[in-house]
């Protein structure tokens, strides 16, 4: 038999058996091998595991820019002859430092506290701009002071009023509408006015004041600066439930595992804390669309903290990605919007939907406390429609005034009547129609986002984006603030905008590079030059076994021409 005959079968078993390599190990070993590697570094219960270090600390610096909203125009506002020209000021840029302390662990689980202090960095921010520049906002603590007067009887008010009136400028074209102070004052320091000092010392106001005034005064941010407050977790160790939260508490001795029967207590600004009164309700009491409470969406508590989630994505990038944020008092989804990359990296973007925040959604139903009232008293309870959009409600006609698309009240998480929203308003574009100038949003630098990498699930690059809001109500007539008689209502002004965000560097880029894409594409290279080397030989054999011996068939046709 010919030598070619003879190679043939070798050549194409030989090249068979690759095929069958390149599958069995690319499909088969590699992915197990990945998996193993993968489980290995986000172990949260191995000390000595990357994903334990980057647990306890972030592995990417988080920076909190801060943008304040200026009033250029503070007596026109005050007599109703101009809408309010505002003037962004900022980034002010402080690093978030973040530690998770006294961890103790559980069955598939371990609970701790999430320590976090700001440092300003001047270095950062916007350019000749400091901690102590000053800014004119909207006075939050006389507002807010207003409307808890405004709860009291008239007996009750009148003293209440008298209280607060000879601190301020209570003339028709008074600016004690707005708080002049510098930046750290406002945003963590502290602010103490004549005003704030009365809210502090008065009986009739000191037993009911919201985190945000402390015995150091008024700030956005009380509560939130070098301490755990409201940030402790216990979350999930397993592969399958990576960092998610199972519960969550103000402390870790008082966790919960839904929200319902959460609710925020007055400072403690005395000796004593003041009582927790029953009308100092849960944060979200109102019935979802079929009437529940404990288990609505508003009292959902899932999600992780935004950091991490559990490994392998790119299967399931479809579904949402949960977080649970303690600034908006609610968890919170995000949907896949694209693949992104990032220096080769291949990560999955994820963004809250524009349509997210609408009241006419069903998961949103119970956070309208006036659309929700109405399945409570059966008072235009049918004022609702199904649509073909299981997701969504036709509201059209249960003519509802106190909710807006895009905002958020969480007026009874903060004690004091404070809106959320995205900066500038984006995606609440109705609420533009106050202002006369100053506001512009923009999906790219207001939008949420978050990019995170599919196989580990580690977030790399995250930006999010909330904006302070304010009403300004009048009082009418049986008002004592004479400059709030007859202001002109303003469901929602803005105070402060912040992006919290992390952008990896190129030191952990190089890291995830090492650990997960370089791997994975040897692996790839590995796989698929093996099922090419197989595939090339096995058509080799094929050609050997059947291609003509030229020697043997060329003295076959003498032999012809010979007959």
């Amino acid at each position: 038999m010919n030598c070619r005959r003879l190679a043939a079968p070798l050549t194409g078993g030989i090249g068979i058996l690759f095929i069958v390599l390149g599958a069995g190990l690319g499909w088969g070993a590699f992915p197990l091998v990945v998996e193993d590697t993968v489980e290995k570094n986000i172990d949260l219960t191995d000390s000595e595991s990357e994903g334990y270090a980057n647990f306890i600390t972030p592995p990417v610096p988080v920076l909190m820019k801060f943008y304040m909203f200026h009033v250029e125009n503070p007596v026109e506002v005050v007599t109703g002859t101009e809408m309010a020209n505002l003037t962004e000021k900022g980034p002010y840029v402080y690093r978030e430092v973040r530690e998770k302390v006294n961890l103790t662990y559980g069955d598939s689980s371990v609970n701790y506290a999430q320590y976090r202090h700001f440092e300003f960095e001047k270095g950062l921010s916007c350019e000749g701009c400091d901690k102590t520049d000053e800014v004119r906002i909207l006075n939050v603590p006389l507002l807010g002071a207003v409307h808890e007067i405004v709860q009291l009887g008239s007996f009750s008010q009148t003293g209440a009023y008298n209280t607060i009136t000879p601190t301020i400028d209570n003339t028709w074209n008074s600016t004690d509408l707005f708080l002049i102070d510098t930046v750290d004052n406002i945003l963590f320091a502290g602010v103490m006015t004549p005003l704030v000092e009365k809210l502090l010392s008065s009986g009739l106001f000191n037993n009911k004041l919201p985190p945000g005034i402390q015995k150091n005064g008024f700030a956005i941010f009380n509560t939130k600066n070098a301490t755990t407050y409201n940030e402790c977790y216990q979350v999930d160790t397993s592969v399958d439930g990576h960092s998610e939260i199972r519960l969550w508490g103000p402390d870790l001795d008082n966790l919960v595992s839904n929200l319902s029967t959460t609710r925020t207590c007055p400072s403690q600004v005395g000796e004593e804390p003041p009582a927790c009164r029953a009308s100092y309700g849960p944060w979200w009491p109102n019935p979802d669309v079929n009437g529940n409470v404990e288990t609505s969406p508003c009292n959902f508590l899932r999600g992780t903290n935004g950091e991490q989630f559990p490994p392998f994505l790119e299967d399931r990038k479809e579904e949402p990605l949960w977080t649970f944020q303690t600034d908006l008092c609610r968890s919170l989804y995000m949907r896949y919007v694209e693949d992104h990359d990032i220096e080769g990296i291949k990560t999955l973007r994820y963004s809250i939907p524009k349509d997210g925040a609408n009241i006419n959604k069903t998961e949103n139903f119970c956070f309208c406390a006036e659309l929700a009232e109405k399945w409570v008293n059966g008072s235009d309870s049918n004022c609702w429609k199904e649509t073909e959009d299981s997701t969504t409600l036709d509201i059209t006609e249960c003519n509802i005034t106190t909710c807006y698309d895009g905002i958020q009240d969480v007026s009874e998480c903060m004690l004091a009547q404070i809106f959320m929203s995205s900066p500038h308003f984006y995606l609440a574009e109705d609420q533009l129609k106050n202002f006369a100038s100053g506001l512009s949003p923009s999906e790219a630098d207001h939008m949420t986002y978050m990019d995170v990498e599919p196989i580990t699930g580690m977030t790399l690059t995250v930006h999010k984006r909330i904006q302070v809001n304010t009403p300004i109500v009048p009082t009418g007539d049986d008002g004592k603030i004479v400059f709030l008689q007859n202001i002109k209502h303003v469901p929602v002004f803005p105070v402060v905008w912040l992006d919290e965000g992390a952008e990896i560097d190129q030191e952990n880029i190089d890291k995830i590079k090492s650990m997960v894409t370089t791997p994975l594409l040897l692996l790839e290279i590995a796989k698929w030059g093996m099922l090419g080397l197989g595939i090339a030989l096995t058509l080799l054999g094929g050609g050997l076994f059947f291609c003509p011996n030229n020697r043997h068939h060329g003295s076959r046709k003498e032999i012809q021409k010979g007959h």
